[in-house]
Order: C-alpha cells, then structure tokens, then sequence
C-alpha cells in the first residue's frame, strides 16, 4: 500500500482525559487549504467610487505625481512604475499600499463622467488585507473633503 505525506494534530480526548493524535492525509490538508483560499478568492469585489467635482482638478489632487514619474494615491499608495494621470484614464494603474502592516496590490482606473471621476479598484485577492482597501479608499476621500457614492461592479 502506498503510502502519501500526512500531518498529524494532536487533540484531547474528552472522554479518557487522554491525548489523541489525529491523522489527515495530505490530500485531506490541501482540500482544507484550497477551499479557504477559494473562499478568500470569492470575497473580492471590485469597487467603484463616483467623486463629484472637477474631474482634471479632482486627479491632480487624488493622485499627485512626483519628480520620478511615480502615482501616489490614498494616504501609502504608489503606483509600482511610472505613470501618469493620462495612463491612469486609458488603461491601468499597478498601486502598492501599505495596509494593516502589510503590502497590499490593486489596480486603479478612472475615468471622466459628466458629473466628475469615476474610480475603478480591482484587487487581486493575494491577501485577506484586500478588504481593507475600500475602507482605505473611503476613507482617504472622506479626507480630501469630497461627495463621492460607493458601488460594487
């Protein structure tokens, strides 16, 4: 008989007062692993936040450029190659932020409305840190004092 890798758990046994040691086959482990990974796959959402305002005015203060060609945006994040507000509304912009002391990695587009900017967050779902983002988001235009409405695409 063949015979796989395993873990064993150590557990008590109520009845005998007893330790009890419980096998799981590798197999058994990483089903356990992929289901809660799936889990974490299926809880991410892009977002989507409609800010009021001038849309030129509105990204020049949301993402400022420094003199390396680098996107800032919300209070840590920073775009990981040069970019600018151009390449932010034709295509995608790679942000690396700092939440809940750890990195996190999104990608943010906008684009103009009639009423002002509409910004698209897609997270990628590498960590459990991805649901902070919108808290984050949220917050930083609370910051900025703006009127803007959340919706999920």
């Amino acid at each position: 008989m063949k015979r796989g890798w395993c873990c064993y758990l150590v557990g008590l046994d109520t009845r005998m007062n007893k330790r009890k040691r419980l096998r799981y086959s590798g197999q058994e482990q990483m089903g356990r692993f992929l289901s809660r990974n799936s889990r974490m796959q299926y809880e991410t959402m892009d977002s989507v936040f409609h800010v009021s305002g001038n849309p030129d005015v509105l990204l020049v203060e949301l993402c400022p450029i420094d003199e390396r060609g680098h996107m800032f945006f919300g209070f840590a994040g920073r775009s990981r190659s040069s970019s600018d507000h151009n390449h932010l509304l034709t295509g995608r912009v790679e942000i690396v932020d700092y939440l809940l002391e750890g990195f996190v990695v999104y990608i943010l587009s906008a684009e103009r409305t009639s009423d002002g900017l509409r910004l698209v967050i897609r997270k990628t779902g590498a960590t459990q840190r991805d649901r902070a983002v919108d808290w984050s988001v949220e917050n930083y235009l609370r910051s900025k004092d703006l009127v803007f409405s959340k919706s999920a695409i």
